[in-house]
C-alpha cells in the first residue's frame, strides 16, 4: 500500500487496491494508511466515500461522518453520499439532520427509495406514522411497482388499525411480485388476526412455498389449522421478539393493557418479601418485571432468547447481569443460587414446560419460589390456539407440582391482556419449592 501511495500511481488504481482490502476484510490496514492516502489524493471523492464507509463499519461513526461530508463539499450531486451521511446521523440518533440529508438525496434521485425508506424510519421512530405512511406513498408515485413500498404501507397502516388499506396495499405488494415472502406472510398474519382462517391458511401456504422452511410461517400454519406441537420450531421466539423488540413494550403496555409485572411486585411488597433476595426473570425480554422489581430488590438477572429484548432490557439499567441464552440452556448449565424464579409472558412461547420445573427443582442450591402466567384453558394440558401462542390449563400445572414436588401457595385467574375486544383470561401461579 505504501508503495502505491508514494509511487503516486493512477488514482483508480489505487481506489482499486483500497477496495480489494474493503473487500477482504482489512479494514484496519486501510485505517492505519488513512491520512497518507489523504494526503496523496487530497481531492478524490471516492477515495473519501470508502475510508467514510471503512470507519463507520468500525464503529468509528463521527469521523465516518467527516468523510461523508468531503464526498460532499467535493460532488455535491451525488445522491448516495447524501444516504451515507444520513445513514451514520441515524446512528446516532441525529435525526433533524439525518432528515434533511435523506430529503436532499431524494431531490437528486427522486426514485431512491432508500432514502424515503430512511425518512419513514425517522418518522416512525418520532410516533407520526401517518407521515410515514405518506412519505412511502410519495415513493410509489415515483415507482409505482415498489412492492416493497406497499407491504411497509400495509404494515403501518395495520397498526394505526386501518385494516382494509393494509389488507390492499398487501395485495398490491404480492401482485407486482407474487415471490414476495414478507407481504405473504403479513397478509396471513392479518388474517388470522381478524379470524379469516381460511384466508390466513392461504397466505401462509404461499409463503411457504416461496420460503419452505420458515419456522414462523410453520408455526403459525400449524396453529390456524389446529394442529397442537409440542413446542415451536427452531428460532421462531427469537426470530419474532428480534423483529419486534422495538415497538414490543409499547404495544403490549398501552394497547393491550398488560399489567402483570406490577401484580407481582405489589404481591410480593404486600407479603413483605426480603429486599436480600436473589431474583432470577426468566424471559425478561424489554425489562417490565425488573423495572418493577428494582425499586424493592437489591438483585436481579435478567435472561432472554432475544439479543434486541436484551438491548432493551439494558436501556432501563435496573438489572445486575442480562444474559441472552434459552432458559433450558440456562438451567442447564448455570449455578442456580436464587430465592426466586419468576418467568410471566413466556411459557405462553413454550408448549411443554416440565424440562423447567424439574431443572428449577433439582439443580437450584436453595429452597425458593417460582412465580409464573399462563394463558388458562380449562380443557388439554397445554395447547397451541389460532393465536400461535401455547395455553395451559390448572390440571397440566397441578400434575408438575406433583410430579416434581411443588406446592402451590397462590392461584388465581386474571385478565392477561387484551385480544380484539375482549380480554385473555391468563393463570398467575405462586409454587413453593
Amino acid at each position: 500500500m505504501s508503495e502505491l501511495i508514494y509511487n503516486k500511481i493512477e488514482p483508480c488504481n489505487v481506489i482499486k487496491a483500497i477496495m480489494t482490502l474493503y473487500e477482504h476484510g482489512k479494514f484496519d490496514t486501510i485505517l492505519e494508511r488513512a491520512n497518507q492516502l489523504i494526503e496523496a489524493y487530497p481531492n478524490n471523492s471516492e477515495l473519501y466515500k470508502i475510508l467514510g464507509i471503512t470507519f463507520f463499519k468500525t464503529g468509528n461513526t463521527r469521523v465516518a461522518i467527516k468523510y461523508f461530508r468531503k464526498v460532499i463539499k467535493l460532488c455535491p450531486s451525488l445522491p448516495y453520499a447524501y444516504n451515507y451521511l444520513g445513514t451514520a446521523l441515524l446512528d446516532l440518533e441525529e435525526y433533524k439532520e439525518a432528515k434533511t440529508a435523506f430529503e436532499k438525496a431524494i431531490e437528486l434521485n427522486p426514485t431512491d427509495f432508500e432514502a424515503y425508506n430512511s425518512i419513514s424510519f425517522i418518522l416512525r421512530t418520532k410516533g407520526d406514522l401517518k407521515g410515514a405512511i405518506r412519505i412511502l406513498i410519495k415513493a410509489t408515485k415515483k415507482d409505482s411497482k415498489n412492492f416493497v413500498a406497499y407491504n411497509d404501507i400495509a404494515i403501518l397502516q395495520k397498526r394505526l388499525g386501518d385494516l382494509k388499506g393494509s389488507i390492499e396495499n398487501y395485495k398490491k405488494a404480492i401482485n407486482i411480485n407474487p415471490k414476495y415472502f414478507k407481504a405473504n406472510q403479513n397478509l396471513g398474519n392479518l388474517y388470522r388476526d381478524l379470524g379469516d382462517y381460511d384466508n390466513a391458511i392461504s397466505s401462509y401456504q404461499k409463503a411457504l412455498r416461496i420460503k419452505p422452511n420458515d419456522s414462523q410461517v410453520k408455526h403459525m400454519l400449524n396453529a390456524v389449522c389446529g394442529h397442537s406441537t409440542l413446542r415451536p420450531p427452531g428460532n421462531y421466539v427469537e426470530d419474532l421478539f428480534d423483529e419486534y423488540a422495538s415497538s414490543f413494550e409499547d404495544s403490549l403496555t398501552q394497547k393491550l393493557d398488560y399489567k402483570i409485572p406490577s401484580l407481582i411486585s405489589s404481591y410480593l411488597k404486600k407479603n413483605n418479601y426480603e429486599t436480600n433476595k436473589k431474583i432470577i426473570d426468566l424471559g425478561c425480554g424489554t425489562g417490565l418485571l425488573g423495572f418493577e422489581l428494582n425499586k424493592y430488590f437489591d438483585y436481579i438477572e435478567g435472561i432472554d432468547l432475544s439479543s434486541s429484548m436484551i438491548q432493551e432490557a439494558k436501556k432501563k439499567n435496573v438489572y445486575n447481569k442480562l444474559s441472552k441464552i434459552d432458559i433450558i440452556e440456562y438451567l442447564s448449565t448455570e449455578i442456580l443460587d436464587f430465592d426466586l424464579f419468576i418467568s410471566l409472558d413466556v411459557f405462553i412461547y413454550i408448549g411443554e414446560i416440565s424440562d423447567i420445573f424439574k431443572l428449577i427443582k433439582s439443580r437450584n442450591k436453595r429452597k425458593g419460589k417460582f412465580i409464573f402466567s399462563t394463558e388458562h384453558n380449562c380443557k388439554k394440558d397445554f395447547f397451541l390456539e389460532k393465536s400461535g401462542r401455547y395455553s395451559h390449563s390448572k390440571r397440566y400445572i397441578d400434575n408438575l407440582c406433583k410430579k416434581f414436588d411443588f406446592q402451590i401457595s397462590s392461584f388465581k385467574k386474571t385478565k392477561l391482556r387484551k385480544q380484539s375486544n375482549h380480554y385473555l383470561i391468563g393463570g398467575i401461579y405462586i409454587l413453593d419449592f
